[in-house]
């Protein structure tokens, strides 16, 4: 018997959402994050669900439906040996079986201990300080955790919270009764809050490519804490990490991707205005090739380590010209070495031309030799 157009008293929801209620500790868990929906993941999920007693008559679903004998012979080994000569796919089931069994009674403990809590009496005030999750109303799908976060707690202003993200550090406010508190360390709950974000710990940036007053193109080789290194287009994501900052606070080119894209047009043009005050007639620079790139012109030199190597010209400034060859507010750059010289403006002194040899931790000199090897440099 059931309903017209009421599925659930079909008396399957009870039972799905317990399986649901185990899924999600499953694929919350790091050991079964990518890979819980394989068939044997699956098939020992639904033997722990089979085997664990009913809270009111302690008979398991085994017993149920086989009976007391044949539950004896559908049970699994809880502590197996393992040889040495033992199948890799043995292996494999008794550490799952061992990692599942471990889940299941975590969940089982902290299902009694809510069962067992008693409705509270005066509404909790979070403290600053505090971390939180927050439950989630609208889940993209049912295997996701009911609940988000941690989130540090900031205030609380009668029912509303105000919280920091801790991973991008935005400011949020949410209704006391979503809320619940995360009980870790700060550690843990940076940790914690990284996980839930998918975002993975960056060592440091090693190095990048591309046209800084064109971001699109720009790309940067990521290290991450596990030893993985990928090149990583520049998005929010990573310009909001302390290691882009440091990284572009020491390479002044790349100094305007610390603001936003309008910031850094208006930034330009006023530093375009400004005297020249940062060379004078008669210094020697170091100028890096990429000062020159345009429409990929670096690229195409395939130079060796192009990007985790620093490949400079030494060049040395003339006087301030003003001709009409040259712009008003330029000045001129010469390479021995390249037999070239140029008309630059104070943009590009200000983000390219003024280091010195020793600022720099470690480059490759273009010579005369090497020009040579690369005959398109002088393009």
């Amino acid at each position: 018997m059931t309903h017209v157009n009421r599925p659930q008293a079909n008396g399957v929801e009870r039972t799905n959402g317990k399986l649901l209620y185990y899924m999600r500790a499953i694929t919350s868990d790091l050991r079964f994050r990518d890979r819980w929906s394989s068939p044997l993941i699956l098939s020992l999920t639904e033997y722990m669900v089979n085997s664990d007693p009913n809270g009111e008559t302690e008979v398991t679903p085994f017993r149920n439906t086989f009976g007391t004998l044949a539950e004896l012979y559908a049970k699994l080994p809880r502590n197996g040996n393992v040889t040495e000569r033992s199948a890799a796919f043995i292996k494999t089931l008794d550490a799952d079986l061992d990692s599942l069994i471990q889940i299941t009674k975590l969940v089982k403990i902290k299902n009694s201990a809510f069962r067992a809590r008693g409705d509270p009496v005066v509404q909790n005030i979070c403290q600053p300080g505090d971390y939180v999750l927050i439950e989630l109303n609208d889940r993209p799908h049912k295997l996701l955790h009911r609940w988000s976060g941690p989130f540090k707690v900031l205030s609380q202003t009668g029912n509303d919270v105000f919280l920091e993200d801790l991973v991008s550090g935005k400011h949020i406010r949410e209704h006391c009764v979503k809320l619940k508190r995360f009980i870790g360390s700060d550690e843990d709950a940076l940790v914690a809050a990284r996980m839930d974000t998918d975002q993975v710990l960056i060592d440091k940036l090693l190095a990048y490519k591309g046209e800084p007053v064109l971001r699109t193109t720009m790309k940067f080789l990521v290290r991450f804490i596990d030893g993985d290194e990928i090149w990583k287009d520049f998005d929010t994501d990573l310009s909001e990490t302390i290691q882009f900052e440091q990284f572009c606070n020491a390479r002044p080119e790349l100094s305007i991707l610390l603001v936003t894209a309008r910031d850094a047009k208006a930034r330009l043009s006023v530093i375009r205005r400004q005297p020249i005050d940062l060379v004078s007639p008669g210094d020697v620079r170091y100028v890096d090739l990429r000062a020159w790139s345009e429409h990929g012109w670096f690229d195409d030199l395939n130079l060796p380590d192009s990007h985790t190597k620093t490949y400079v010209l030494r060049c040395e400034y003339g006087p301030t010209t003003g001709s009409d060859r040259f712009p008003r507010n330029s000045i001129r750059l010469s390479s021995p070495a390249a037999k070239e010289f140029w008309p630059v403006d104070n943009v590009f002194v200000t983000f390219w031309g003024h280091q010195h040899k020793n600022l720099l931790d470690s480059f490759t000199l273009v010579d005369e030799a090497m020009i040579l090897l690369y005959p398109d440099i002088m393009s």
